[in-house]
């Protein structure tokens, strides 16, 4: 039988789409057991496993985990050798059958899972969980491989693995100087990320300034590391730099507004990947000048309940979603003991302490250091 030609380009559509579903591999992450359940990824053949192991530095062998493996594919052996591994799925929009022909042209994916598992639909992904169990995420084929849209996609479930470790993912900067470790938790501009940026130049580490990941089992509470390789920073801290560090920046799009991306790797000594959690400092930015603060700053006490509020909200969305009470409450019980256990303040700055950023930081980590450990707070 003949076929009219208008259905050539359909039929070729839709032996290709078939020949990506049946094109899928397995892979096998066997993690620091600190920070990450042992993880199983069932993925398309275009999925690049060592993508994800590079930026979430999940085989960098200079880390104190060097043992870290990313092998393919997952043989019988390994399978069986894997106790209560996390199991996650990565589909594109071309490698389920299911989809209708409109939906996998459509940039914006559809409801293409529905169920009562917890999940999160956006523009160009969707991403559904089985508490403490596994994570499905669909990626639309309009996201270009190792953008940084799609690395931040796979951090939800990668996030959600941690959680149900008891590993808590925190909006927080931390820094280590002189062998001390602050965390420094905080929304977008609460002046968080300006302190983690100099303090590279005050010859302070700086190990992450956005999302650190922080170890909230009792025999470790005080452990953090950073989530991601990259470094992102806004265009005033960025400017602020020395040319020597602004040299290794790359500009890219975050939400539509221009980041620095800096790879640790390229800053060397200037960063690190772990430390001890032994200061919790909440900083915020005042809208007018602070008395008698000379260099822009103020420190002060603050009670316990205030922190852990604090560190709750700090949280990553993707272990509070309704239906991840579990996830939620691990996480949460070891945040208490990692603030009943460490000394807590709260940091003011004003306009003034951008007029010498690298020497007011360095005041201000020599206070942080000095603070004596025994301090506690008031609990309100």
């Amino acid at each position: 039988m003949d076929l009219p030609d208008n259905s050539i380009p359909y039929l070729t559509a839709h032996r290709n789409l078939l020949s990506n579903v049946s094109k899928r591999l397995n892979y096998h992450l066997d993690l620091d057991a600190r920070w990450f359940p042992s993880i199983d990824i069932t993925a398309a053949e275009s999925f690049n496993p060592q993508s994800l192991c590079d930026e979430f530095m999940l085989t960098d062998s200079a880390t104190a985990w060097g043992q870290d493996k990313c092998n393919e594919p997952l043989s019988e052996d390994s399978a069986r050798k894997t106790t209560t591994p996390y199991t996650l799925e990565v589909f594109d929009t071309r490698s389920r059958a299911t989809l209708s022909q409109a939906a996998m042209r459509m940039p914006t994916l559809e409801k293409i899972y529905t169920g009562p598992a917890p999940g999160q639909i956006y523009n160009l992904a969707i991403v559904k969980f089985k508490s403490n169990q596994s994570a499905r995420l669909w990626l639309s084929s309009a996201i270009p491989a190792g953008s940084n849209y799609y690395l931040n996609m796979l951090r939800i479930p990668l996030a959600h693995a941690a959680a149900t470790q008891g590993s808590a993912l925190l909006h927080s900067a931390l820094v280590e100087h002189e062998g001390i470790g602050t965390l420094l938790p905080g929304a977008a501009f609460s002046g968080k990320s300006t302190i983690a940026a100099f303090a590279m130049l005050t010859g302070a580490k700086l190990i992450g300034d956005d999302l650190i990941l922080v170890s909230t089992e009792s025999e470790s509470a005080s452990t953090a590391r950073s989530f991601r390789r990259t470094l992102l920073m806004r265009e005033r801290t960025h400017h602020s730099l020395p040319n020597s560090l602004r040299a290794h920046a790359k500009a890219t799009s975050v939400s539509g507004t221009t980041k620095y991306a800096y790879d640790r790797k390229k800053l060397g000594r200037l960063t690190g990947i772990e430390s001890k959690v032994q200061r919790i400092v909440l900083p915020s930015i005042s809208t007018s000048l602070l008395k008698n603060a000379q260099y822009g700053y103020q420190l002060r006490q603050v009670g316990k309940a205030t922190v852990v509020q604090h560190l709750v909200h700090s949280l990553d969305s993707s272990v509070l979603m309704p239906g991840l009470q579990s996830e939620k409450t691990r996480v949460t019980a070891g945040l208490l003991n990692l603030v009943a256990g460490t000394p807590c303040m709260a940091l003011q700055m004003d306009s003034r302490f951008l007029d010498a950023p690298a020497q007011n930081c360095q005041r201000l980590l020599d206070d942080i250091a000095s603070i004596p450990h025994t301090v506690q707070g008031v609990c309100a």
